[in-house]
């Protein structure tokens, strides 16, 4: 185990990492809580056994109003790349979004110090 970490930090040392931060340009509570309807009771949140009203009560005050928040401070950073493919997410659609990443990946990454 030890040898492993070792290498394993060796070669993080002679890599550079370099992380692209992806963002939708908007939340919309409509949305959002689709996913969260069509879930089943095998997760703690779901309409079946919480109740939509309760469910999107809950959604809403834990999860979505920090989201709105969070997008608002994000928007502020530079290079951070802005898709609303979360919201409809196909692979037709990803895979040219992705492609146009590789290509920009000078522009848009943040190298970690």
């Amino acid at each position: 185990r030890v040898f492993a970490r070792t290498a394993m930090l060796g070669w993080l040392s002679r890599s550079t990492l370099v992380v692209c931060v992806v963002r939708v340009s908007s939340v919309c509570l409509t949305l959002s809580m689709t996913p969260l309807v069509a879930r089943d009771e095998s997760y703690a949140l779901n309409c079946i056994t919480t109740g939509k009203d309760e469910c999107y009560k809950i959604f809403k005050t834990s999860f979505f109003n920090d989201c709105t928040r969070f997008l608002r401070t994000i928007q502020q950073v530079p290079n951070v790349a802005v898709t609303d493919l979360f919201w409809a997410p196909t692979e037709e659609g990803w895979g040219p979004f992705v492609a146009k990443l590789m290509a920009d990946k000078e522009a848009i990454s943040q190298p970690l110090a």
